[in-house]
């Protein structure tokens, strides 16, 4: 962990390319890379200076653990103490570890944040977990459906998935991506219908629609949007991407739902489950001073390790040496 770097940026910072960061790669070390909806974040085992001034955060050594176990905590989210982004953690971090050039160093230290995440979870934020994006607007959404509802999502990453889980069992669902192959793919799993990208007046004909694509580009415009209204008498619109593809109308009360009105709807408002979340935030600094002290002392066993076995090696050259020169001395 002495040599542990943590840089962190905003959600739409530049990409690696841009930030400069292959330059600064040493060849079979590349960094960790964590891409979310509310970050982007790079661990690496040595410092990379091209990443300093743009980095809204950058930190080392404990103080990078800290944050790290933290964010996997989901005590670094809007929706505190989340699951969500343990699941992005994982499949990035399965990614990693398939990279030839791998850091080791960096895979050893994020092993050891999946395992104090879980104890610390287990200890502190048990029951307090607050309810995924997808199943806060399944609650938020409920109340409008029946068996004869139909709901169109947009995308196909992890939420999208968790969308369809959410809804599939009460109403049916029709999917539609940027990735004709990836939509066709996850509606095959789900056994969904999908629907094709950018054919905007047939989204007309859907009351109920969830969108999970985040980009700067306006894919649903004031003029789209006032003619989905007056379609339709009953109609819904959520909205759970950053950032947000909407050219917000003066919509009404309930016809459309963002982020925020998630956030609000997942609000942790009892006392004794902020005493726990302050209560894992003060056991995270002190397990990460602990982790801290085991990477120290292993370092430590293995190079006494090493060292023996030089010395092992030594001496048993050293005998046959003295083997060899008493024959030739007979």
């Amino acid at each position: 962990m002495d040599s542990l770097h943590l840089y962190n940026f905003d959600h739409n910072a530049a990409d690696e390319k841009e930030l400069g960061l292959q330059t600064g790669v040493i060849s079979g070390r590349l960094p960790f890379i964590l891409e979310t909806c509310q970050r982007k974040l790079i661990v690496s085992s040595y410092p990379l200076d091209c990443l300093e001034g743009d980095a809204t955060i950058s930190l080392k050594k404990d103080l990078a653990y800290v944050y790290l176990l933290e964010m996997l905590c989901g005590l670094k989210s809007r929706l505190v103490a989340e699951n969500e982004i343990v699941n992005q953690f994982k499949q990035c971090f399965n990614d990693y570890l398939s990279q030839v050039d791998k850091d080791k160093a960096v895979a050893k230290v994020l092993q050891k944040l999946l395992q104090d995440n879980k104890n610390i979870r287990n200890q502190y934020l048990r029951g307090i977990s607050q309810k995924t994006y997808a199943a806060l607007t399944r609650k938020i959404l409920k109340p409008h459906l029946n068996s004869e509802s139909t709901i169109l999502i947009f995308g196909t990453g992890n939420l999208a998935e968790d969308l369809i889980n959410q809804f599939k069992k009460y109403c049916r669902v029709i999917l539609t991506g940027r990735n004709a192959e990836k939509t066709k793919k996850l509606a095959a799993k789900h056994g969904i219908e999908t629907h094709p990208w950018r054919d905007f007046a047939g989204y007309q004909k859907y009351s109920f629609k969830i969108n999970s694509i985040g980009t700067d580009e306006i894919l649903f415009n004031k003029s789209y949007l006032t003619q989905w209204r007056n379609k339709h008498e009953s109609r819904v619109f959520i909205d759970l991407s950053h950032p947000s593809p909407v050219e917000k109308i003066d919509f009404e009360h309930g016809e459309y739902h963002d982020l925020i009105d998630i956030y609000k709807s997942g609000a942790i408002e009892d006392k004794i489950k902020w005493q726990k979340i302050n209560q894992a935030k003060e056991a995270i600094v002190e397990l990460s001073q602990k982790r801290h002290q085991w990477f120290q002392e292993k370092r430590k066993s293995e190079k006494k390790h090493i060292k023996g076995r030089d010395e092992n090696l030594h001496d048993s050259d050293q005998r046959k040496f003295t083997r060899k020169s008493a024959s030739y001395a007979c």
